[in-house]
């Protein structure tokens, strides 16, 4: 009859594995095996199960015979380990039983095998023999038999094999005689089996003997086999827990201030976190800033919704707190929780003015492109009609009258456009002292303010919009002037940021910026307008439109900055500009002679507006250009291709950005650019939902014109395409 042999397998190779179990059946076993082939799942089986020998491949995918060798020695068992393997030199078996293999053997030679496993079981049931003792003499010298505390020991059986002092002891003072499976849980077989399961878990649980609790913590001893159950008589602590369940439930190491007044109104406690609140505030040690001034009310309203917490916002110093108030009734007390949301609130607020910018935003862009192709063609044809009329002529004056409307009819849609998503700055590195500098004596012509400008020599560099940004300064020392009706001083200054300095403005990038003071000393802001000074068509003023401020923000909020306001009645306002600093070098301005509008080339005009077509046209002609009309994408790659293949190509091109039902700017520019890389084409529009404007040549683009354009400046954008002139944007 064949010897039973557990053997376990370290081997990747299924077909291997059954032809060493068929040499082992005739060498007289009668083998039951498992096959492992990862660290993981050897360390569960050695854990898990005993085994009579291990038989390791040694080279695998994902692990070796060397590695798997370590993990059993590291388990502390003596089970023998040979080595078999199909490609083991001579030099890794020595290394190999070096490291403490038993044998190695090799798969072409697998008639050793037996003799080999015979050997090492005999062999290793006298180590074993010789080791039982001492592992006796260890087993119970970790045995914390001194301990005060009832410890137990119990087998995977289930059956209790050590005890100490302590344990006997206690049943004998509670009269239960030696009966120390009282200790035991009544699933203890449940709890051993899910610990093997998990050999690095603990269990924790409290069991009641008698009148008496005790915490139990449940280990598995992998080494010896059995589960430790320590036990602490929590009696004492679960008694006097209700004594001091109050002060214990009292959340007192939480970050956010918290008091407890009792039903007379006065505080009773209080965390760490409250009195460092109010001394930040300046406030002392007054708790009772912290309780609700009508607490008799409040205390009213909590007993008639016992389960449900009042909620309410306060102002303490500036600062905005929410207060979840709860009653506690076993204490009669009643808990209030506090929370500073002055950051949230303030995001919340910048939420919702963006909200607003963007529903106007959607109205803006609506009607932006067909303003802006109307004032177009007002103003080309105003142009014209100047050229037609001598300087001197009354209707000169008339025409004057018309083109300067236009130009404010444009601003006015500029205006409009910040609200809009698209439309993007079109930014450049400048100086913002600079910038801030003549924006604020321009503003201040003609009027009976002055300034007082204080700027650090260092102050950085700011990516920007040059054209935006002064449209925000010059809002904002407009804004100033009408507040000092009878005169007065506006002050600006500059600060460099550190991102270290903005915590406190949480909606900002922890980057560098660049602020910008403004404040004056006229009547101040109401402190109930505050919260709407930022929002469209919102004013106070009698002549205002409401649109100042409201696109200063919207022009800061694009340049990823922010505006903040301070004010005061009669002492002062003062708004604050965060823009990002740029480390960047500030491109030089290029002083250019102004000449007589005159030019020559061939150009391809692509607009789907008829009028818009022919003002341009008659403009481009009068200058000296030849001209061709596209209405849509379609015709203009038509028109620019068959130019080309007569080599009579098109010197510029002029593609208006959005051509409704019809293929527009961004597609046929990357049309014409498979048709010409070299295409010198430029981006026009009124309006853009999309960042085209702004980063024309990430689109091909080589330049960029604004409807309404004057003659001057259209002339001006062609003569740099078709000489190959750089924007001064960029």
């Amino acid at each position: 009859m064949n010897r039973p042999l557990k053997v376990l397998f370290v081997e990747d190779v299924e077909d291997d594995v059954m032809l060493i179990v068929r040499e082992l059946k005739h060498g007289g076993f009668e083998p039951t095996f498992k096959r492992v082939d990862n660290p993981k799942d050897l360390e569960k089986a050695l854990y898990m199960e005993t085994w009579d020998i291990i038989l390791s491949d040694y080279s695998m995918p994902h692990f070796n015979g060397i590695a798997a060798l370590k993990l059993v020695q590291r388990a502390n068992q003596n089970i023998p380990f040979i080595l078999i393997s199909g490609t083991i030199g001579e030099d890794i078996a020595v290394t190999a039983m070096k490291a403490g293999a038993n044998d190695y053997i090799m798969k072409s030679n697998l008639t050793r095998l037996v003799p080999a496993i015979n050997r090492e079981l005999q062999e290793a049931k006298e180590r074993c023999a010789l080791s039982e003792a001492e592992r006796k003499i260890e087993h119970l010298a970790s045995f914390p038999m001194l301990n005060i505390n009832p410890i137990l020991e119990v087998d995977f059986t289930g059956k209790i094999t050590y005890y100490n002092n302590a344990a006997t002891k206690f049943i004998e003072k509670i009269g239960m005689g030696n009966d120390l499976t009282l200790f035991l849980p009544n699933d203890i077989d449940d709890m051993i089996t899910i610990l093997k399961q998990q050999w690095e878990a603990q269990l924790y649980r409290e069991i009641e003997i008698k009148n008496f609790t005790f915490a139990e913590n449940i280990h598995l001893v992998p080494k010896f086999n059995v589960v430790r159950i320590y036990t602490t008589d929590i009696t004492g602590r679960k008694q006097s827990a209700k004594k001091i369940e109050r002060l214990a439930s009292f959340p007192k190491l939480n970050l956010d201030p918290i008091i407890e007044v009792d039903y007379s109104g006065a505080v009773t406690f209080y965390n760490t976190a409250a009195t460092k609140f109010l001394k930040k505030a300046g406030l002392g040690k007054d708790l009772s800033k912290l309780a609700p001034k009508d607490f008799e009310d409040v205390l009213k309203l909590l007993r008639q919704q016992t389960e449900t917490p009042l909620y309410r916002e306060i102002e303490i110093e500036g600062r905005t707190l929410s207060q979840n108030i709860h009653l506690v009734p076993e204490f009669e007390v009643a808990r209030i929780y506090s929370k500073d949301i002055t950051e949230r609130k303030q995001l919340e607020n910048e939420v919702s003015k963006g909200q607003k910018l963007e529903s106007l935003g959607i109205l803006a862009g609506g009607i932006a492109h067909d303003f802006n192709n109307l004032l177009t063609v007002i103003l080309g044809n105003t142009t014209m009609a100047k050229m037609d009329v001598k300087p001197k002529d009354e209707i000169c004056n008339s025409l004057d009258a018309i083109e300067n409307a236009a130009m404010q009819a444009k601003n006015l849609t500029q205006q409009l456009l910040t609200f809009s998503k698209g439309g993007a700055p079109v930014k450049k590195v400048a100086s913002i002292s600079e910038l801030a500098t003549d924006s604020t004596s321009f503003a201040l012509r003609g009027t009976n303010v002055k300034s007082e400008i204080i700027f650090p020599d260092d102050l950085m560099q700011v990516e920007m919009d040059e054209g935006q940004i002064n449209q925000v300064i010059n809002n904002l020392v407009i804004n100033a002037v009408q507040a000092m009706p009878n005169g007065g001083i506006i002050k600006i200054t500059g600060a460099n940021i550190g991102e270290d300095e903005i915590e406190h403005l949480q909606i900002l990038q922890k980057t560098k910026y660049v602020m910008l003071s403004f404040n004056d000393n006229g009547d101040g802001i109401k402190k109930e307008n505050l919260a709407n000074i930022f929002d469209p068509f919102y004013t106070t003023k009698e002549n205002g439109n409401g649109l100042g401020l409201a696109t200063s923000y919207s022009i800061v909020k694009k340049h990823d900055g922010l505006i903040t306001v301070e004010s005061e009645l009669d002492k002062g306002t003062t708004f604050h500009i965060y823009l990002p600093a740029s480390t960047k070098e500030t491109v030089a301005k290029k002083h250019e002679t102004k000449e007589n509008i005159a030019g020559a080339g061939k150009i391809l005009v692509m607009d789907d507006d008829k009028a818009i077509q022919e003002t341009t046209k008659k403009i481009l002609c009068l200058i000296g250009y030849d001209v061709a009309i596209a209405e849509n994408g379609k015709e203009t790659i038509e028109l620019y291709k068959n130019a080309k293949e007569i080599n009579k190509p098109f010197d510029a091109v002029l593609i208006d950005l959005i051509i409704p039902a019809a293929m527009g700017g961004e597609e046929t520019i990357k049309k014409l650019r498979e048709i010409d890389p070299d295409v010198k084409a430029i981006v026009c529009s009124g309006y853009s939902n999309s960042q085209t404007i702004a980063n024309f040549k990430q689109f091909g683009f080589k330049d960029f014109i604004i409807k309404p354009f004057r003659m001057q400046e259209l002339n001006d954008v062609l003569q740099r395409v078709i000489n190959l002139k750089p924007c001064p944007t960029n």
